[in-house]
């Protein structure tokens, strides 16, 4: 079982810190779309991961997480899902809760 800890990448994205994450987790689907850091498969990669970042692309990571926690420090990310869910209610679908 892979865990990962959603409110803790939101802290470092707040804190404009770029993340790494493991890959095939809802946390990584997040890094990659807003290219706010990157995944890896093992531990074991990461450093390989970390050196072939150049400074241009850690800067943008960084200013990507500092544009995303503008949203997130407003509820913007809470108040897009809430919007979706209703849209799914009001519309006759079902809501489904990925929590085991």
């Amino acid at each position: 079982m892979r865990l990962n800890s959603p409110h803790k990448i939101s802290l470092y994205i707040l804190a404009g810190l770029p993340v790494i994450g493991p890959k095939n987790t809802g946390v990584a689907s997040l890094i990659t779309k807003y290219n706010i850091g990157f995944t890896v498969s093992s531990m074991f990669e990461i450093k390989e991961a970390i050196t072939a970042i150049s400074d241009e692309q850690y800067q943008q990571m960084r200013l990507n997480c500092l544009q995303l926690a503008a949203v997130i420090s407003k509820g913007g990310c809470l108040l897009n899902a809430l919007t979706q869910i209703e849209v799914m209610r009001s519309s006759g679908q079902s809501v489904q809760n990925d929590v085991d």
